[in-house]
Formats: C-alpha cells, sequence, structure tokens
C-alpha cells in the first residue's frame, strides 16, 4: 500500500492540486493533509474543498486552529493574513474542520504511521527541523512520523523510527517554487519526498496579492534542496 502526504496548503490550491496530481501519477492509495489549510493566500475555500471533495483526511494545524477559535483581530495585517472576512468566506466549512483531530495513527502494512503537524510532543504547534535536536524522538511510540508546519522538508532516522517531514504545498520555505510532498511505500517500507516546480505567477494570478513576507518565500531560489524532482506526465 501506498501513503501520500500533503501539508501546508495556506490557502493556495494550484500548489496543493499540483501537488495531489504528482501524488497520483506515484499511484498512491490514500492521501493525509496534515494541516494549515488557510493563512498567507486568501483561496482558503478552494482549497477546503478541494480536500473535501477528494475525500483527503487531515490533522489540524495551528492556522486551522487559529480560524476554529476565531482568533483574528491581531492577525489580519501581518503575514498570517488571518483575515476575518476570509473566515466568513468559509463558514460552511468549520464545523468539518473541527472534527480534524491534531494527531492520525494509523497501520500500513505492518509499519505504524503516527501523523502531527507540528511534533508528537506539541502536535499543533510545535516545530521540527532537519536540525533540531531528534534524539527525543527515540521515545516515540511508532515506527514513522509524518509532520509539517516548518514548511522545510527532511527525512531521517533516530533509532527504529524514522522521521518525515513533508514540506509544504503552498508555500515551501527552502526554494519558493518547489512544491513539496511525501510518500509512503508500504511494499518496501520506506519514504519518499518529492518536489515538484509551482508556476509562482499563476499562483499569484489566483489569490490577492499576499503580504511582502510571503512574497519573499516564493522568490527564493537555491541550487540544491532536499527531495527528487518530479514532473507532470507529458511534460
Amino acid at each position: 500500500m501506498k501513503i501520500g502526504f500533503l501539508s501546508d496548503a495556506h490557502g493556495n490550491p494550484a500548489g496543493l492540486e499540483l501537488c495531489f496530481r504528482m501524488l497520483e501519477q506515484q499511484r498512491v492509495d490514500k492521501v493525509y493533509f496534515l494541516g494549515d489549510a488557510v493563512g498567507y493566500f486568501s483561496q482558503w475555500r478552494d482549497v477546503l474543498e478541494f480536500l473535501r471533495k477528494n475525500d483527503v483526511e487531515c490533522v489540524r494545524g495551528n492556522h486551522d486552529q487559529l480560524v476554529l477559535e476565531n482568533t483574528l483581530d491581531d492577525l489580519g495585517e501581518n503575514a498570517y493574513q488571518l483575515r476575518a472576512e476570509y473566515r466568513h468566506d468559509i463558514e460552511s466549512y468549520l464545523d468539518w474542520m473541527a472534527t480534524w483531530p491534531v494527531r492520525r495513527e494509523i497501520v500500513c502494512d505492518s509499519t505504524r504511521i503516527l501523523m502531527v503537524h507540528g511534533s508528537p510532543f506539541d502536535p499543533v504547534n510545535g516545530y521540527v527541523y532537519p536540525w533540531s535536536d531528534l534524539s527525543v524522538f527515540g521515545s516515540v511510540d511508532a515506527d514513522v512520523v509524518v509532520m509539517g508546519h516548518t514548511h522545510r522538508p527532511f527525512l531521517a532516522s533516530v533509532g527504529k523510527n524514522t522521521l518525515l517531514n513533508v514540506g509544504s504545498c503552498g508555500l515551501p520555505r527552502d526554494v519558493g517554487n518547489l512544491a513539496s510532498f511525501a510518500m509512503f511505500d508500504g511494499e518496501y517500507g520506506e519514504c519518499k519526498v518529492f518536489r515538484c516546480r509551482m508556476d509562482t505567477a499563476k499562483v499569484l494570478e489566483r489569490v490577492v496579492p499576499p503580504h511582502p513576507d510571503v512574497l519573499s518565500c516564493l522568490q527564493r531560489r537555491a541550487e540544491s534542496y532536499m527531495g527528487t524532482l518530479v514532473s507532470e506526465q507529458g511534460e
């Protein structure tokens, strides 16, 4: 069985849809979303509708939590762009979002997989970077821990545990035009991180102009990056 992972779409349906198509090309059996459907970009409704229409099971992220709590008064003008009018636009989705758990545990071909947005120790808000102290993960009761939140993908081993950060399909923070997604292949017991080129001009055509800090993330470029670059069939 193959499991696909997406995270941190942040109101960018173009990036989400692109990565979902890439997972379909990998012939995954199931797709999970690790949180933060909203924030940063404006097209929250399109992201949520796509996730629901495609039966993607979701984990709650910190931006999702803020919207559910309606903690928006001080967050509309900064980079988060958690505007009250955007929340109003997704009123019909809020009951569904409220059902998203802060952690999901599944078994795939005898491999125990734990999914959180942040970390096992702080599921909604914890940050786990490639340079974080990963030794604490040796105590986690799971074979594979899958995370998002940092927008920086990585893959590491701690003892018998595999740590996978999916990165971001909506706003990568290492290379801004390389959307990120991941897969677990149960037959081989291995995780893979993939990248695909995102047309940032088309992203910006679909959204309200974002905060300058968000725009600067999209413009980041680098010679090296984590993950295997893939493209759509026929390109």
